[in-house]
């Protein structure tokens, strides 16, 4: 009754799979009016993929995941930090 781990080619080497694999995919967006910094965060269990800032006209500062891979942080020079994340079902 219990779930087991599935390994496919735990040695290494490819694997094709013959159809779509869906993994839910889905973009994240965040805004900050009030601060320079701000994070999307993935929904649900997601991973962070990769990820993106907007800053307006004032300098990025940084750009990164955070600690967990569940986000994505975005920091500008100035208020107004917009942060997108690229989200999947991954490990």
């Amino acid at each position: 009754g219990a779930t087991s781990t599935l390994y496919l080619n735990n040695d290494g080497g490819d694997i094709v799979f013959g159809g779509a694999i869906d993994i839910g995919f889905e973009r994240i967006t965040a805004n900050s009016l009030g601060l320079p910094g701000v994070t999307a965060n993935c929904t649900g269990g997601k991973r962070v993929l990769s990820g993106g800032c907007a800053c307006g006209i004032t300098p990025l500062l940084e750009s990164y995941p955070n600690d967990s891979s569940t986000g994505w942080t975005c920091v500008c020079s100035s208020f107004g930090a917009e942060a997108f994340a690229i989200c999947a079902n991954v490990k």
